[in-house]
């Protein structure tokens, strides 16, 4: 008997629809059972242990801690900051005019004088010598002259022999002052009160013209030469004010003014050279955590020294009043700034219009008021309308929240 081939067909065909449906009904079994372990898992985390997982309606969501500041009013600058050092107005250095050895030496580095003051003197014997001999020469011509004199009122000479007799007189007296000043710069004086700074020669030392002998400085009339920029010179004016800063004395700012501005730009640089001067008459400032220091002691020697590297900055434009966050409170999107404002428990996303920096801190144009809490710490896990807690408040701690947040942390455990 012959057996067909197309009588098996539709055994073949219904075996493999089994197996097909036998699989498929695994898988959805396999999801259902998964889907109710990651929904029970839910509701257990959220219930503390406890829950069955009923529905989404049940799902709190947790608070994120954060910390906030209040927007807070104040007042900003606009400066322009430089480097540069620190160095006297009026530095001399005195030399001697005459040659000579040098006998007298009463000054010392770092020593204070005052105008006039004897600050060396040198001998030399020629010198007064020459003094002499002069003076006697006056004496002998001015003698001559006199002699004549009644000669020609009676008319037994002729008026040109007193007249060259007269001449000769004022040639010694002439010479006699001319020595008589070159024997006085043997005396080196201070032509101004000041520091001296430094001390060329030693005691003894046989001097020429022109020979360094000591560096005075004047310590109330220092200044700064800065180079500022050619786009900001717009906006420097003589008589702005301007603050300095020196590593040497960390925290304290010193009261400066702007004296001049060159009339040309450095073509070279494109920078402007810009002169600022210290106010003496007042004291330093000092930021939080340090204590001012004056800019003249007792001893008429200033913290602000000659050759101290100082930093300055020239206050352009004030603004009083104005809003202020801190500048961590700040988040941006390309070129926009925002930050996340508390209200009734709930973050919120606001755009803010930012202005001029201070410290820290930085203005807000618009966007915010007086008063809002914007937060500065945590911002960044923050999205529009998420629940937070905040945990402390302009830098203290908020000592309900912490409580509960204590609180619930011991029970979940």
């Amino acid at each position: 008997m012959k057996i067909s081939r197309s009588a098996h067909r539709p055994r073949s065909h219904r075996h493999s629809r089994a197996v097909f449906s036998l699989v498929l009904a695994s898988l959805l079994a396999l999801a259902v059972l998964l889907a109710c372990d990651q929904k029970s898992g839910r509701g257990g985390k959220q219930g503390g242990g406890g829950g069955n997982g009923e529905g989404d309606s049940d799902v709190v969501e947790e608070k994120v801690p954060v910390e906030v500041s209040d927007v807070k009013s104040g007042d900003v600058t606009e400066a322009v900051q430089a480097n540069s050092t620190w160095q006297s107005h009026r530095t001399l250095v005195l030399v001697a005019k005459t040659p000579g050895q040098l006998v007298e030496l009463p000054i010392v580095e770092g020593q204070w004088v005052e105008a006039n003051a004897t600050l060396a003197r040198s001998s030399n014997p020629e010198l007064a010598l020459a003094v002499e001999r002069a003076n006697a020469q006056l004496k002998r011509v001015q003698a001559e002259a006199d002699r004549l004199s009644p000669l020609l009122k009676k008319g037994y000479i002729a008026r040109a022999e007193y007249d060259r007799a007269m001449a000769e007189v004022e040639i010694a007296a002439g010479e006699l002052r001319r020595v008589r000043s070159a024997a006085s710069d043997v005396t080196l004086k201070a032509p101004f009160a000041g520091v001296i700074t430094h001390v060329h020669v030693e005691l003894g030392a046989e001097l020429a013209p022109n020979t360094p002998i000591a560096t005075l400085v004047d310590p109330d009339d220092l200044e700064a030469i800065v180079q500022i920029p050619e786009r900001d010179l717009g906006r420097l004016v003589v008589g702005q004010k301007a603050e300095l800063t020196s590593e040497a004395y960390a925290g304290q700012v010193y009261p400066a003014t702007v004296s001049a501005i060159a009339p040309v730009v450095d073509p070279t640089t494109a920078t402007v050279k810009v002169t600022v001067t210290l106010d003496t008459s007042a004291k330093a400032t000092s930021v939080p955590g340090s204590e001012p220091i004056p800019i003249a002691d007792a001893d008429e020697r200033r913290t602000l020294r000659p050759g101290m590297f100082v930093s300055v900055r020239i206050v352009t434009a004030t603004r009083n009043g104005v809003k202020l966050v801190p500048k961590r409170a700040l988040l941006f999107e390309e070129t926009r700034a925002y930050v996340f404002r508390v209200v009734d428990g709930v973050a919120e996303r606001v755009w803010v219009e930012t202005g001029l920096a201070q410290g820290d801190s930085m203005e807000v144009v618009s966007g915010l008021e007086l008063g809002n809490p914007v937060v500065t710490l945590g911002q960044n896990v923050l999205k529009g309308g998420t629940p937070v807690k905040i945990v402390r408040k302009d830098g203290e701690p908020v000592v309900e929240d912490v409580s509960e947040q204590i609180h619930a942390t011991t029970e979940g455990n």
